[in-house]
Order: C-alpha cells, then sequence, then structure tokens
C-alpha cells in the first residue's frame, strides 16, 4: 500500500496466533518496508524486506486480523468482529479514526465510492457507509442480509452508476446483493438474488477494468479454476435468459436433467430470482447444427447472426 504522507510502498500482513487453551486467538497488522524493487532477473520483481515497522509498537488485537484493504486515503483492518479505519501519520505510524462492530469474524472486505460490503464467516453481509465532514468521521452500517452467510470472498462491479455486490459462500455459491435506496427503506436495502452456484469454492475474487471501460470480476476457485463475472444490460440480459431456456428445450442433456435448474442452490435461502447465467452453457450455441440455430433463431424472432454477435461482444465466442 501507498496511503498518503507514505514516501515509499510498506507491504501490510495481518496475522493471527494462539496464546494458550483458555485464551481466544490474538493478532496484529505489521507494516514493512520495502527497500528494493529490483527487475532485472527475467522480468521477475524482486521485493526485499529490510525493515519491519510496528512490530514492538503495534496494538495488540484480542482477535485475528481478519481482513486488509485500502479505502481512499485509509487502511480498513478487520479484527474480529471490528472493523477500523486507519490513517497513516509520519513519524507516528497508523492511527485508528474510526471503528464499527459487526458480525463474528470479519473475513472479506470490498469497497467502492463510499461503501463497503463487508463479509462474515457466519454473521451477515453488511454494507457500511463512511461519512466524513469537518467535525466528524464515522461508519455507518446502512444494511445487512436477511440471513447469516459464510464469505471467503467478496468484490464489487459497477454498471451504468449501479453497483452490484458479489459474496462467494464455503458451498461454492456466487450471491449477488443489489443497493437500491430509491425503492427500499431500512432492511431492505441490501437485496439478495438467488445464489447460483459454481464449479467449485471460490476464495478470491478480483476486479478488473478493460480499455472500454467495461468492469469484470475474476473468481479463483480452490479447485485451481478461473470463473469471469460481467454484467448485462436489461435486454441482453433478457436475450441471454431467453436463449439458455431454448438450448435446454432443443438439446438433449445428461441423464435428461435440467442444467439451468441445477446451478440454481436451493440449499441455502435467498429472495428473489436468480441474476446469474451460465456463459459456459450458452457457448453450446455456437457449436449447434445450421438447423437448429435457425430454429433457435427464429423462435427468438432474431437472426442467428445476431445471436453470434451478442456471445460475441459478451465474450463467449
Amino acid at each position: 500500500v501507498q496511503l498518503p504522507g507514505m514516501q515509499i510502498p510498506q507491504l501490510v500482513v495481518g496475522t493471527g496466533f494462539i496464546t494458550s487453551e483458555d485464551l481466544t486467538g490474538r493478532g496484529r497488522f505489521l507494516s514493512f518496508r520495502v527497500a528494493c524493487m529490483d527487475a532485472r532477473a527475467a522480468g521477475a520483481v524482486k521485493v526485499e524486506v529490510t525493515e519491519v515497522l510496528g512490530v514492538s509498537t503495534a496494538k495488540l488485537h484480542k482477535t485475528p486480523v481478519g481482513a486488509l484493504a485500502v479505502w481512499g486515503a485509509f487502511l480498513a483492518v478487520a479484527s474480529g468482529p471490528k472493523l477500523q479505519f486507519q490513517r497513516w501519520t509520519v513519524g507516528v505510524g497508523f492511527q485508528p479514526v474510526a471503528q464499527v462492530e459487526l458480525g463474528v469474524q470479519i473475513s472479506t472486505l470490498a469497497s467502492i465510492k463510499s461503501f463497503v460490503l463487508v463479509g462474515d464467516v457466519r454473521g451477515r453481509v453488511h454494507l457500511v457507509r463512511w461519512r466524513h465532514n469537518k467535525n466528524a468521521q464515522a461508519l455507518e452500517v446502512l444494511s445487512s442480509s436477511a440471513r447469516p452467510l459464510t464469505a471467503l470472498a467478496s468484490g464489487v462491479l459497477l454498471h451504468d452508476r449501479t453497483p452490484g455486490f458479489l459474496v462467494l459462500d464455503h458451498l461454492g455459491c456466487c450471491h449477488l446483493f443489489r443497493y437500491a435506496p430509491q425503492d427500499s427503506v431500512g432492511d431492505e436495502i441490501l437485496q439478495a438474488g438467488l445464489p447460483y452456484r459454481l464449479a467449485a469454492a471460490s476464495t478470491s475474487c478480483v476486479r478488473v477494468t478493460g480499455q472500454d471501460g467495461s468492469q469484470a470480476c475474476i473468481l479463483g476457485s480452490a479447485a485451481g479454476g478461473l470463473t469471469q463475472v460481467i454484467p448485462l444490460d436489461p435486454r441482453s440480459f433478457r436475450t441471454f435468459t431467453t436463449l439458455q431456456a431454448l438450448i435446454v428445450a432443443r438439446v438433449p442433456q445428461v441423464a435428461g436433467l435440467h442444467v439451468r435448474y441445477l446451478r440454481r442452490s436451493t440449499d441455502v435461502g435467498a429472495e428473489g430470482r436468480r441474476a446469474l447465467e451460465d456463459g459456459d452453457f450458452a457457448r453450446q450455441f455456437c457449436y449447434l447444427t445450421k438447423t437448429l440455430q435457425e430454429a433457435v433463431a427464429e423462435r427468438m424472432q432474431m437472426e442467428v447472426a445476431e445471436l453470434n454477435e451478442l456471445l460475441e461482444r459478451i465474450g463467449l465466442t
């Protein structure tokens, strides 16, 4: 990280350790100064750590540090149920400026603009907003999910100024939350769609931005796979959903099973309809016979070229 006031980048690490059988785990976050970055060896960046900052003065937390994230000019530190915003001061180090307690053990953080999505190992998903004015600085909890959720990773996608929050749980499901303050009241601000089951549980989520400004989330699974999640406009989403429904109806599947409903998770509760679609399954349209492609396109009142253009625009061909 490189916060305002830092002359050189620093590597911040959160720790957790067990002291004894009758005490809960402890933790602290340590700041390492990057002394040298050498890119001469086969194009790789070599980082040498020569000085440890704050090891003797860093405050010992009563719970392990579960997540770290950079938000603007602050470092967000999650220790147990506590979320702190730390500011870097020259000659002093990190100092807390605001905090809020929620959940059991915070495991993941994702932020966009003034909002922070907080995931817990066994609690609810919380949406927190940072408030800053001349008189005070504080963290405010806007909303929480309706039911507990074990969050391994989280991410945020922004499409047409509307944020979409992704939460990945231990069952291999991807939950999509929508923030809609204009038509919600109280705890219903964070609206959840029906979870969608991925191939394996994902433990990391990285947001990337393309050259055209479009955003996507890359999910890394524990099985070694990568999954890409991209936002779609309403028209493309309806076309995409109808295309998959017709492929299920026209193309025989293994054991006669309904592929789309098998990917829908019903063992964890959520509200609303499924808001994620299977791009790998829709790619089958490109390999259908010309007769089947024309039959599907005719049913959708579209041309085969238009459907191929949609799949190419999404990035499936």
